[in-house]
């Protein structure tokens, strides 16, 4: 290390200082904006598959693709791999699952229908069906659209 370097250090040794000989720049991290002895002359001119024009239809059809050979030992091991369900989702989901097989004594006392009639539920109101009708919500759809693209 020279003297300099221990006095600045925020100063490179090597600026100022002409390039070794056969330096490219670049080089090493793969710029390729300079002509190498391999650009020039019968490298240039030169065919790269000079066979390919004597290949069969059938060889041509016959050559393996790509993705069959590549990375195939991670590929095929991939989806054999099984992941076990932790205990709490198993017992969750047979509690939820599990029937009751007993019924209460008021189920027994009345046979299962105890509704409120009279005071709490008003005469005249009617359960709502399971019946949706399509047209009237496709016609609220085109509605909330039209007034969409109108503003």
């Amino acid at each position: 290390m020279s003297v300099q370097s221990f006095v600045n250090k925020r100063k490179k040794t090597f600026l100022g200082l002409p390039a070794p000989l056969g330096y490219v720049p670049g080089l090493g991290r793969g710029a390729t904006g300079f002509t190498t002895r391999s650009d020039i002359g019968p490298a240039r001119d030169a065919d790269d598959i000079p066979d390919l024009a004597d290949v069969t239809v059938d060889d041509w059809n016959n050559l393996p693709e790509v993705g069959d050979a590549r990375n195939r030992k991670q590929r095929v091991g991939r989806a054999e791999k099984f992941t076990p369900v932790p205990d709490s989702v198993l017992a969750r989901a047979t509690a939820q699952t599990s029937m009751n097989t007993t019924i209460s004594e008021q189920d027994q006392k009345y046979g299962g229908i105890n509704t409120p009639f009279g005071a709490i539920t008003p005469i005249g109101s009617a359960t709502p069906s399971g019946d949706i009708d399509m047209k009237k919500i496709g016609q609220a759809r085109n509605t909330l659209m039209d007034i969409k693209l109108t503003q």
